[in-house]
């Protein structure tokens, strides 16, 4: 304190005074004392001094091992996240693996599939191609009256029709031998019993009625001997709901002709 009193300025002389004014009394110099505690003060400040530096130093070794421990958790969860996306990582490959396993298994089964079914169709058109093959070889040939139809008995039909045609416009007379009465002619079976049972003696026979049926597939009637198929009268009883008791053939059995003429007995007259 006795130092900053000493290098205090002076005061710098009244502006007033004169040169004729009485000098100016001197003040005294003041004094500043220290306080009666300031040795104790400037100790406490002199250890303050000294033990400062102590402190940092032994403050700068304890902030060291924080700095580190902070440094290892931060490590430690850097590794902790690394093996998570490790873990993350395998169990992906894991699934798509197992994706592409079954997508291989699906694909060969569509493959399988579609091996097959071409090979089906392979079949089929190899088929399909025989059969055109087939078609297109064999010659063209009508299916359905091949007689009709052929050019060499088309004069020989046409002469037919025309005469059928002047037998129903122009009726025979009776005694003409080409008018037969059928209706009256007895069978063949009657005359044979009569023969056997004597002249005079009534036989007893049922009433037929005859009908002509004209166009008939000669196949459907005769067999290859050239009699009527047996069953041949059922089959016509019926297919037109009569009782037929006998068929009898009229056109020639030995013509190339397929279609002919029959005549069909019934048992009813109201069936005709």
């Amino acid at each position: 304190m006795a130092g900053r009193a000493a290098m205090r300025t002076p005061e710098p002389p009244d502006r007033d005074e004169r040169g004729d004014s009485p000098p100016r009394l001197a003040r005294p110099k003041r004094t500043t004392r220290p306080p009666r505690n300031y040795a104790r003060e400037q100790e406490i400040d002199n250890e303050q001094r000294k033990t400062r530096p102590q402190q940092k130093k032994s403050i700068e070794p304890e902030s060291q091992p924080e700095v580190a421990t902070s440094d290892d958790s931060a490590t430690e969860s850097d590794d902790l996240d690394v093996s998570n996306l490790v873990k993350e990582l395998v169990k992906l490959r894991e699934e798509i693996r197992r994706r592409d396993e079954l997508h291989r298994e699906e694909l060969q089964k569509v493959q399988e599939e579609f091996r097959k079914a071409k090979e089906e169709f392979g079949v089929a058109l190899t088929e399909v191609r025989h059969e055109l093959q087939t078609l297109t070889d064999s010659p063209t040939t009508p299916q359905s009256h091949p007689e009709a139809c052929s050019p060499n008995h088309h004069d020989e039909i046409l002469r037919e029709i025309q005469s059928l045609r002047e037998e129903i416009s122009v009726p025979a007379p009776t005694g003409s031998p080409s008018y037969v009465d059928i209706a009256r002619i007895p069978l063949l079976s009657h005359l044979v019993a009569e023969a056997k049972i004597g002249v005079g003696v009534w036989v007893l026979r049922d009433e037929l009625y005859l009908i002509k049926v004209d166009s008939v597939n000669k196949t459907t009637v005769l067999d290859k001997k050239g009699k009527v198929r047996a069953g041949v009268e059922v089959a016509f009883s019926e297919e037109n709901k009569t009782t037929v008791a006998k068929i009898v053939w009229l056109s020639k059995k030995d013509s190339v002709k397929v279609y002919g003429f029959m005549v069909v007995y019934l048992t009813k007259g109201s069936d005709v």
